[in-house]
């Protein structure tokens, strides 16, 4: 396994999350921080995934954290991108009527302007983009703001033609949901979705079939094992990328993947690896594009594991942390895909790198490992 470092100069914090495999609406990602700062290390960063990847500073008055939601047009440009708490055009201006997503008397995910948005996608549900869909979890603040849980999906509904959000958060779902494992799968038929959320504190999922028309079905399924209190940790969720095979990690639980049925939902065969536990900590999971492979990183480790046979005999370790330091340790957050194929791993902190599993789609220590700065 060869580890490389490249500078690169851009702060990542946080990933983007998609719920588009339709061309190249997946193709800039927004990152880091609020421009204003001192170090010129720090500040907004667009990464494009257009033929190479091309880094370019964004200037914006706002932050994004843990991650972001991108929206782009089919030639991957940038069209809207969202922190969590507003809908931001490409110029990094609030969409009318943008502001204040998911605020409320009760729930916001945003307290203090604080963006949290771990749990978020922009769909494609009409061919012209007349209507563009802005889904979003939503906190629930209790015992005076010292511990808050996902209460639901929230539906933000954007009139493209006019930059406009015409329909704004409204509750498509309201329970205790898990803090992590919300997940967007296009179904059979173009422009529907499933969607998948785990609930908190026992072993019920949610998995809604979604429209431009709201939630046409939404099954109950008691499977698999329990998710503990948000604050017990913070996983990841994650579909394969055939739709067969979706995957839920929680550092303090363990790791449990399903088959899922694309044409009408099911969610069945749940295999459950009591991993090494790591409580309150973060982590991260994500298929292979061939999807033959599970990914799972541990602050400390990243792991190969058998997505057709997922037992503990089929664990290979990829890649350790290796003490290297900017400023704060570059251990690993977050996984996701990205357009050139291969899988990109945020640091939970606020250094300058990220790591790179170049060649996803092979056996254990043959996938080479990338830190990019």
């Amino acid at each position: 396994m060869q580890d490389y470092k490249i500078i690169i100069l851009l702060l990542f914090i946080s990933l983007s999350t998609f719920g588009q495999t339709d061309k190249k609406m997946d193709y800039t990602w927004t990152l880091g921080y609020e421009t204003g700062l001192i170090d010129s290390a720090f500040g907004g960063s667009n990464l494009n995934f257009d033929k190479i990847i091309n880094q370019t500073r964004s200037f914006r008055k706002f932050e994004i954290i843990y991650q972001s939601s991108t929206y782009c047009d089919e030639k991957g440009n940038l069209i809207y991108h969202s922190n969590g708490c507003a809908i931001y055009d490409e110029k990094n201006n609030i969409i009318s009527h943008g502001d204040s997503i998911s605020f409320g008397k009760l729930w916001g995910s945003c307290p203090l302007f604080n963006p949290e948005n771990q749990n978020s996608y922009f769909l494609k549900v009409m061919d012209n983009d007349s209507l563009i869909v802005y889904l979003k979890g939503i906190h629930d603040t209790i015992s005076n703001g010292q511990m808050f849980y996902r209460k639901g999906l929230q539906e933000n509904v954007i009139d493209h033609k006019n930059k406009r959000v015409v329909v704004k958060n409204r509750m498509i779902l309201y329970d205790t949901l898990a803090g992590e494992g919300f997940s967007v799968l296009p179904s059979l038929i173009k422009n529907e979705y499933w969607l998948i959320t785990p609930q908190q504190n026992n072993n019920k999922i949610w998995v809604l079939y979604y429209t431009i028309s709201g939630i046409k079905s939404a099954i109950e399924y008691s499977i698999g094992v329990g998710q503990e209190r948000y604050y017990s940790g913070a996983g990841q969720g994650c579909f394969s990328m055939d739709g067969k095979k979706y995957a839920l990690y929680n550092p303090s639980i363990g790791m449990q993947i399903f088959d899922f049925n694309r044409a009408t939902g099911e969610l069945s065969n749940a295999k459950y690896l009591a991993l090494k536990n790591y409580d309150r900590a973060f982590g991260g999971c994500c298929f292979s594009p061939n999807s033959k492979y599970l990914y799972i990183n541990t602050p400390f480790e990243v792991l190969q594991i058998d997505a057709e046979n997922p037992t503990m005999e089929s664990i290979d370790t990829v890649g350790k942390f290796d003490n290297f330091f900017d400023s704060y340790p570059t251990t690993y957050f977050h996984m996701s895909h990205a357009p050139d194929c291969r899988i990109y791993i945020s640091c939970p902190s606020g250094c300058r790198f990220f790591h790179v599993i170049l060649y996803p789609n092979r056996k254990a220590k043959r996938v080479n490992w990338l830190i990019e700065d």
